[in-house]
């Protein structure tokens, strides 16, 4: 349930005198039923299909350039989530980049379980796979299938709640990398909700994909307590599907580099075209979602989302060489001279409908974690 972006640090506005959001000894206990599919696609230029790896050779440079098949991976969950505060601590944060000002706010450490247990099912679907070259569908089925992941991390904030993760106690936030932009501006940090919301309140994920807004205030009832909580709408900014969105232009940046082979002659000197991962892209980061949250005091009581996540399979250029009767693919970061090449980016898009909500809000035991 975390949404990953890289946050404008002045946007943040964490301040010194700020306390952790949570005490030290909380413990939040909450469960969820999660169904997920993931699907592969590959956007070349612009142009988006759905499929699965690439041939890399064949006949002619088309035949070189197909899928290899299809893949959906279908699974049924039911998650188990536990949170315990297990201390707080500061980070340094600059208050205001511009002045390059350094302060402290309070981070509340969390320690975090989640126990998942559920169904597996993978369709593939493999292109003239066949003994008379005809395509080859399959079907894997893996029940009860059971995960375990933990992790530390923190939460801190004043007018946005905010996760740091990961947690890291010895380098001060100002020295924290920057986007692959190269803004100094901007770390990675999760922005969660905005605190003490008023009616009508919106505001927005920096990628500019999503859009919430306050609803106001609610009356929930849940584990036999009774809270007032704010309920919180999620919303996609445009009508984009995930599936289809511009992968290339959010996720891929392109750099020009000079190699100079002969110092003070111009025409010795050769510049090429790289492609670039932005930082935010590494690994599965979060897209797009769309459902209702209820918070009340930095605890997300209940949610009802559609997330759908993105991970970058690979991606940079792509050019193909006829030698005779065969054709082969080759694909690299760095432009090749004096060949066509386009730029592509294969990826996996994972949309999960979730429904959670906390089971109980307490304090750890004595000689607890």
């Amino acid at each position: 349930m975390n949404r990953s972006y890289f946050l404008g640090l002045a946007a943040v506005a964490l301040t010194a005198c700020n306390p952790a959001p949570l005490k030290s000894g909380t413990v939040i206990q909450g469960s969820s039923s999660a169904e997920t599919v993931t699907k592969s696609y590959k956007n070349i230029d612009g142009t988006v299909v759905e499929r699965t790896g690439n041939k890399g050779f064949g006949d002619n440079c088309t035949e070189a350039g197909e899928a290899t098949g299809l893949t959906t991976v279908t699974s049924t969950e039911k998650r188990s989530y536990s949170w315990e505060v297990v201390g707080e601590t500061h980070t340094d944060q600059p208050l205001d980049p511009e002045e390059g000002t350094e302060g402290r706010t309070a981070v509340s450490v969390l320690a975090e379980q989640i126990i998942s247990r559920g169904d597996i099912v993978t369709e593939s679907t493999a292109y003239d796979a066949g003994a008379e070259g005809e395509d080859v569908f399959s079907v894997d089925q893996t029940p009860n299938v059971a995960s375990t992941a933990s992790r530390y991390f923190g939460l801190a904030g004043d007018e946005y709640l905010v996760e740091l993760s990961p947690l890291d106690l010895w380098t001060p936030v100002s020295f924290a990398e920057a986007g692959a932009g190269g803004d100094p501006d901007r770390m990675d940090l999760l922005l969660l909700t905005k605190r003490s919301p008023k009616k009508n309140d919106v505001w927005m994920s920096l990628d500019g994909n999503t859009l919430y807004r306050y609803l106001g205030k609610e009356k929930l009832s849940i584990g036999g307590s009774d809270y007032n909580a704010d309920k919180v709408g999620v919303y996609i900014v445009a009508e984009s599907d995930p599936e289809v969105a511009n992968i290339i232009g959010d996720c891929l940046y392109a750099n020009s580099f000079q190699d100079v082979t002969n110092p003070g002659v111009e025409e010795d000197n050769i510049v090429s075209e790289a492609v670039l991962l932005d930082s935010g892209c590494d690994g599965l980061f979060q897209h797009q979602q769309i459902g209702t949250e209820w918070w009340d005091k930095d605890i997300l009581l209940k949610s009802e989302l559609t997330t759908w996540d993105v991970s970058i399979d690979d991606f940079g250029y792509e050019w193909f060489i006829q030698d005779g009767d065969a054709c082969t693919r080759f694909s690299g970061t760095v432009a090749p001279e004096n060949t066509t090449a386009k730029l592509f980016v294969q990826y996996s898009v994972t949309r999960t409908i979730e429904n959670y909500q906390v089971d109980s809000i307490g304090e750890a035991a004595e000689g607890g974690q």
